[in-house]
C-alpha cells in the first residue's frame, strides 16, 4: 500500500447542520466521560500494547513566537466544507445554498492556485459533503444521497458514480449511509459514515469492494498510510484496518488515567497523529476541564510514542509541509509540532477560524466571513 502527500486528509470542515450534530455527539460522550470520573464503567478497548500515555506540556523553541503573514486572500461564492491539496493547486468544496438546514445542498468545487491564491476554475456541485484526490482525479461524497463521485478535475464533469447504502437497516428502520468523511490510498477510497460503517470503494473500477463495521456510530474521519487506514472512534480511542482486513483493531487513548475522546487523525513523518480532549477535573476553571491532547502513535506497532498537551479546536488540524499543525484561535496561535516533537508557536492570523489545509511553504485557514487565507510564517 502506497499513498502520496497530496493524498493525506486535512480534518476540518462540515456543512453547519453537520456541526449541529457532532457537537451534539461530542455533548453526549463528554457527559459519559464524566460519569466515567465519577465512578461509572469506562469504555472497554482491546489492540496493541500499550505505551507511554502520560502527556508533556510542549515547549516553544522561540523565545518570542514567530508571526504569520497572509499572503493571499480569497473570497469564495460560499462556505468552504472541505478541501485537498494537489501538486500546484487546491481543491475547495464550497456550500451556497442550503447549508444550515437538513436538506439536499448545494455548492462548488473550486480550484484555488497554491501560490497566488487566485480561483482558476469552479463546478457545480449537488449535495457536497466531503473530497479527496487520488491519481489526479477527485472524489466528492454527497451526504444526503449517500453517493460518491468519480469527477474530472479539467471538465468538472463526473464519470463515475457509485451509490452506497447500508447492509442493513438501522433502528429508525432507515438504510442511509450518511457518508461524512473520505480519503483515498492503496488503490482504494475510503468513505466513513456516520452511522456505523467504512465503505471501501476500488478506484480502478468505481465499485465497491467492502463494507465494513465500525464501532463509533457519530461521525468519524480517517487517514490512509502505508501500514493501512485510521479512523476516529471518539472515547473508544482510535480504529485500525489492515489492507484486506475484515474487522477493525481498537486502540484506547488515555491521559492522565482519563479516555481522550478523538476528534481525528492524521498521517505523516513516519507516524499516525489523533488530536482529541480528555477531562480534566482539577483544571482551575470550569472552561478548561476539556485539556487538548496530541497522541503520537507508531503505525507499525499501534504503542504511544509521545503525548503534548495543547490548546486548539476541534476542527483546526492536520498534518502538512512536515509537520502537525494545531490551531487555537480563540487565544491566538497556532501550535507546529515536528516528527522529533519540537514544538514551535506561531502567532496566528487575526480573522482566521479554521486550518483547511496546506500546500508546499503555506498554511490554509477560512475566516468567520468565509474567506481563504493563505499563511506563511514571518521569518
Amino acid at each position: 500500500m502506497s499513498i502520496s502527500g497530496a493524498d493525506l486528509a486535512w480534518p476540518w470542515g462540515r456543512p453547519s447542520w453537520a456541526v449541529i450534530k457532532q457537537a451534539r455527539q461530542r455533548q453526549r460522550r463528554r457527559r459519559l466521560r464524566l460519569m466515567a470520573v465519577l465512578g461509572a464503567a469506562a469504555l472497554a478497548a482491546g489492540g496493541w500494547g500499550l505505551g507511554s500515555d502520560h502527556p508533556s506540556s510542549p515547549r516553544s523553541t522561540a523565545a518570542v513566537p514567530p508571526s504569520s503573514i497572509v499572503t493571499a486572500d480569497t473570497k469564495l461564492d460560499g462556505t468552504p466544507i472541505a478541501a485537498a491539496a494537489a501538486p500546484s493547486a487546491l481543491w475547495v468544496l464550497t456550500c451556497i445554498r442550503n447549508c444550515s438546514a437538513d436538506q439536499r445542498s448545494s455548492g462548488e468545487l473550486v480550484q484555488v492556485a497554491a501560490g497566488s491564491g487566485a480561483v482558476i476554475k469552479r463546478f457545480g456541485v449537488d449535495d457536497p459533503q466531503a473530497l479527496t484526490i487520488s491519481a489526479g482525479v477527485i472524489w466528492i461524497a454527497h451526504f444526503q444521497t449517500g453517493t460518491v463521485s468519480r469527477v474530472n478535475p479539467g471538465n468538472g464533469r463526473t464519470t463515475a458514480t457509485v451509490h452506497l447504502t447500508l447492509p442493513g437497516p438501522k433502528i429508525d428502520g432507515g438504510r442511509l449511509f450518511l457518508p461524512f468523511s473520505i480519503s483515498a490510498g492503496g488503490g482504494r477510497i475510503w468513505v466513513v459514515s456516520n452511522r456505523g460503517w467504512l465503505a471501501v470503494i476500488d478506484s480502478r473500477t468505481s465499485r465497491l469492494a467492502a463494507m465494513v463495521p465500525i464501532p463509533a456510530e457519530s461521525s468519524g474521519q480517517a487517514v490512509v498510510n502505508a501500514d493501512g487506514i485510521w479512523v476516529t472512534e471518539s472515547l473508544a480511542g482510535v480504529g485500525f484496518l489492515a489492507p484486506d482486513a475484515s474487522r477493525l483493531a481498537i486502540r484506547g487513548i488515555t491521559a492522565a488515567g482519563q479516555d481522550v475522546d478523538i476528534a481525528g487523525v492524521a498521517a505523516g513523518g513516519g507516524l499516525v497523529w489523533a488530536y482529541g480532549s480528555y477531562f480534566n477535573p482539577a483544571a482551575s476553571s470550569p472552561g478548561d476541564h476539556d485539556t487538548g491532547v496530541v497522541t503520537a502513535i507508531d503505525p507499525r506497532t499501534g504503542a504511544i510514542v509521545r503525548q503534548l498537551r495543547v490548546g486548539g479546536s476541534d476542527d483546526s488540524f492536520g498534518y502538512g509541509n512536515g509537520a502537525f499543525y494545531v490551531a487555537d484561535f480563540e487565544q491566538g496561535v497556532v501550535v507546529r509540532i515536528s516528527p522529533d516533537f519540537t514544538v514551535q508557536t506561531l502567532h496566528a492570523t487575526p480573522g482566521s477560524e479554521s486550518l483547511v489545509a496546506a500546500t508546499s511553504g503555506a498554511l490554509w485557514a477560512t475566516t468567520q466571513t468565509g474567506r481563504l487565507l493563505r499563511i506563511v510564517s514571518r521569518p
